[in-house]
């Protein structure tokens, strides 16, 4: 009952947004064919890389719990997990980096382990980007809006103690026995006891907050090749941040499709019209899906010839 309530507010939400869209069709096609696409193609070739050094970065967090693997395979596991993220539920490209973990060589509670601390790193990191609307004037803006409790200028008052408690929570954890949590507990009891590497989880926390910065870039390119925009970088990795998260708190709604774009359009617009903020969101949502067919089919071709290779000199421990 619970699962097709949702169902029915997702279709209703949907149903309501083309209602909106079919009203200034129009006007968005117009947008699209005054873009300027060579800049859509620099930020599709970046947000490649991006998805490729996203990647990469499992490794180093494995590291940091002890963990050690190949760089290549975990690459190879992550991109192909990560295409799953579009089936109902989001899960299901977490648990397939689980279940395939013995082609790395660990167990499956310590790539569980190190996707707990995957996703903390990156909600922190992302969070951090956000921070960057607060100086422009859109921050100033939210700073100064008076709504329930909050008084002019207290969101910094809020958001300082808020990272504060973030970071003594991160560092409170390293040197916590994760065990004395039952559910945690459960999650990494065969594994015992984690053997922390501080270095490599600043090295990942840092690779983290510089993809931020990196997919805020490449989405400031997107909203310069749209007529109509011009959006302050500073505020585009700002806004780029709440899209993020808005997303990944959608719970149930496959890679945070539509609700990363409606947030997108809807602060983009402050910039410019909401057809050219409803032409960038769907232009860099394609970007991404692009980026990540190309790097899910580079590690496609990668594992097969690595396959192959292995049946031509019978050599089962790369054979995945």
């Amino acid at each position: 009952m619970k699962y097709r309530f949702k169902q029915l507010i997702f279709g209703l939400a949907i149903a309501i947004a083309c209602i909106a869209l079919s009203k200034m069709c129009n006007q968005v096609i117009g947008v699209f064919r005054s873009v300027n696409w060579l800049w859509v193609l620099l930020a599709t070739t970046g947000l490649t890389l991006y998805q490729w050094l996203n990647a990469s970065i499992w490794k180093d967090v494995i590291a940091g719990i002890g963990g050690k693997v190949s760089r290549g395979h975990a690459m190879r596991i992550w991109i192909q997990s990560e295409s799953m993220k579009w089936l109902p539920g989001g899960i299901w490209g977490y648990g397939s980096r689980v279940m395939n973990s013995r082609v790395l060589g660990i167990s499956r509670q310590l790539a569980a382990a190190s996707l707990a601390i995957e996703l903390l790193l990156t909600i922190t990191a992302w969070a951090a980007t956000v921070m960057w609307i607060l100086p422009t004037q859109m921050g100033r803006d939210i700073m100064a809006y008076n709504t329930v409790s909050f008084k002019s200028g207290s969101l910094m008052a809020w958001c300082i103690p808020a990272g504060a408690i973030c970071v003594a929570a991160f560092v409170g954890l390293m040197k916590f026995d994760l065990k004395r949590l039952p559910l945690v507990g459960c999650l990494v009891g065969s594994c015992g006891s984690i053997d922390w590497q501080p270095k490599w989880l600043v090295r990942s926390a840092a690779s983290y907050g510089g993809l931020c910065l990196l997919n805020g870039s490449l989405l400031w390119l997107v909203t310069c090749a749209v007529p109509g925009l011009v959006v302050p970088w500073a505020t585009t990795l700002g806004i780029g941040g709440l899209a993020w998260l808005a997303g990944f708190f959608a719970i149930g709604v496959p890679g945070g499709i539509g609700v990363r774009e409606a947030v997108l359009a809807g602060l983009l617009h402050r910039y410019g019209s909401m057809e050219a903020g409803i032409a960038a969101a769907v232009i860099f949502r394609a970007s991404q899906v692009t980026a990540e067919l190309v790097a899910l089919t580079a590690s496609l071709v990668y594992g097969w010839r690595e396959n192959k290779n292995a049946l031509a000199i019978n050599d089962p421990s790369v054979i995945s």
